[in-house]
């Protein structure tokens, strides 16, 4: 039997075990991040929210974002929290984070240089020296552009623009911009998509000199890009009315056409539903379910443009590929569908998809031509 005094101090150990769960667990986006917040000591965050200057590492400030109880960003504080509502947040999060990490002692596994040259990461003018000035000063006004869907190139001016103080480049290469590596940007996927609010998009209204004919005078389209093949576009159809105004095609004599607006917009408030078999890194597999229009609503609120090519109809079933691009973060989104035309007449159904996730998008040529 146990005595008194053993149950107490088990109690007390069980207390204080409880305690340190409270105070020091924490969620991490990546590993990177929970790397870096193990090196630099940052306490345990309660609460939601950016935390711009929140604490200091070296004499410079560093700025912390949460997110569902989860730490999503740690960096030394180089952008307000004004200018991130004008600049890509991503992009914001990757220079803060690369800049303090710099000033941590082998964080890459090799010399801060060395990973430079690797990821292709170049100052045109500048160094980490000045980043660090630039996080003491709020004045500064930047710059970022994208040179052929290629290359970000990031310049920092003064108040008045008259003098360039630092110019830095990088690929458009997503799983360096995140810090997420492959099998971390797939495991996030689900949550993310969860967390979308599935709103309309404002879309500019369109003139009548805008349409083209199809076949006939019952269905027009507007012309969007085409990616690799004239069939793989970003189109969308329209029917006209005796009084000639335009409104979106939904017609199961069109399924092809009705399904590239169905995953182009999120206009049509129809409960189809995606059941996807999600090819993950390792030849791994993982299945999941999602409302069609909270997947085309991710993608789009993430910044990704649709293309959608019906490929071939088999089997009384129609086979695509949709597509989402993008180009700031250089990666698609792959999935080939496989729906029942019949599904369209009753207006909700489930849709057939293989997903493969965030691919550079110079694989994507090789992707396109595979074969289930």
């Amino acid at each position: 039997m146990i005595s008194l005094r053993k149950m107490a101090i088990f109690l007390s150990l069980l207390i204080l075990w409880e305690g340190f769960g409270i105070a020091f667990a924490q969620e991490y986006r990546s590993s990177q991040l929970e790397h870096i917040a193990d090196f630099i000591g940052l306490p345990c965050q309660d609460n939601d929210g950016l935390f711009y200057k929140a604490l200091q590492y070296q004499g410079y400030p560093v700025t912390v974002i949460v997110r569902n109880g989860e730490v999503t960003h740690i960096g030394y504080s180089l952008f307000t929290p004004t200018q991130r509502h004008c600049l890509s947040e991503l992009q914001c999060d990757f220079i803060e984070r690369m800049a303090l990490t710099a000033d941590i002692p082998d964080f890459y596994g090799v010399p801060i240089s060395q990973y430079l040259y690797d990821e292709k990461v170049e100052f045109w003018e500048g160094g980490f020296s000045d980043l660090k000035v630039i996080a003491t000063d709020t004045t500064f006004i930047v710059q970022n552009t994208l040179n052929e869907g290629k290359i970000h190139i990031v310049s920092f001016y003064s108040s008045n623009k008259q003098k360039r103080l630092l110019t830095l480049t990088y690929p458009t290469n997503y799983h360096l911009i995140s810090g997420l590596d492959v099998t971390e940007a797939e495991n996030t996927l689900c949550a993310d998509m969860s967390c979308v609010c599935v709103e309309k998009t404002v879309q500019t209204e369109p003139v009548d000199s805008m349409f083209y004919p199809l076949g006939d005078s019952l269905l027009w389209y507007l012309r969007g890009d085409s990616l690799f093949l004239v069939e793989l576009n970003s189109n969308r159809y329209y029917k006209k009315n005796d009084q000639g105004e335009f409104s979106l095609l939904y017609s199961e004599n069109y399924p092809k056409e009705t399904m590239a607006n169905l995953v182009t917009g999120v206009e049509m408030e129809y409960p189809f539903v995606l059941d996807v078999k999600l090819v993950k890194y390792g030849y791994q597999k993982d299945h999941f379910q999602i409302p069609l229009r909270r997947w085309v609503a991710f993608c789009l609120q993430t910044g990704c443009k649709p293309y959608f090519g019906a490929e071939r109809m088999e089997n009384n079933q129609i086979h695509g590929e949709l597509l989402m691009r993008n180009e700031e973060l250089g990666y698609c989104h792959v999935m080939k569908m496989t729906f029942d035309p019949s599904v369209l007449g009753e207006k909700t159904g489930t849709i057939q998809a293989r997903l493969n996730s965030y691919v550079p998008i110079s694989n994507i040529k090789t992707l396109f031509q595979e074969n289930d």
